[in-house]
């Protein structure tokens, strides 16, 4: 059971301990108040350790190992308690808007960072000229009421 696949048996089980020893035997110690050295005493079966391990929870170490450090302690409340702080923000956000003089200029709070999720930044608008000047296709001129863009001159005579 690595991060590509399944390893089942006791050969998957030497791979697993060879690559990830530390994080699982502090997890066993952690999770289950087993000793994962029971293993090597007969104690426990190959089988038994490779269904506890299959179990662990996101906050294990292992997990944290598999999906990166950055996700260390990110547990299911974690990401609830991230959700439940953005609508906080959001509800906040709405009731700053609603009462402010200009509710144009009241930006909405940043969601709360986590792992994995990197914020958008906002795309420039390319101007017609860096367009061009890049080798692209610049972007057509929306012509209509309220329009910045002048229509073309009439042309007199040829």
């Amino acid at each position: 059971m690595d991060a590509g696949g399944q390893v089942g048996g006791s050969l998957g089980l030497i791979e697993l301990l060879d690559s990830h020893g530390d994080e699982l035997l502090a997890d066993f110690r952690r999770f289950y108040q087993l000793d994962l050295l029971d293993l090597r005493r007969g104690l426990l079966s190959p089988v038994l350790v490779l269904a506890l391990i299959r179990h662990l929870p996101l906050d294990s170490a292992y997990v944290s190992a598999l999906r990166g450090t950055e996700y260390t302690g990110w547990d299911r409340n974690t990401y609830v308690m991230a959700d439940l702080y953005d609508a906080i923000r959001e509800l906040a956000y709405l009731y700053v808007s609603s009462h402010a003089e200009n509710p144009k200029k009241v930006k909405p709070f940043p969601p709360y960072p986590r792992p994995g999720v990197q914020v958008a930044a906002k795309p420039a608008k390319p101007t017609p000229l860096l367009a061009r000047l890049r080798g692209e296709d610049a972007p057509a001129h929306v012509l209509g009421p309220g329009s910045k863009v002048p229509p073309p001159a009439p042309r007199i005579g040829r």
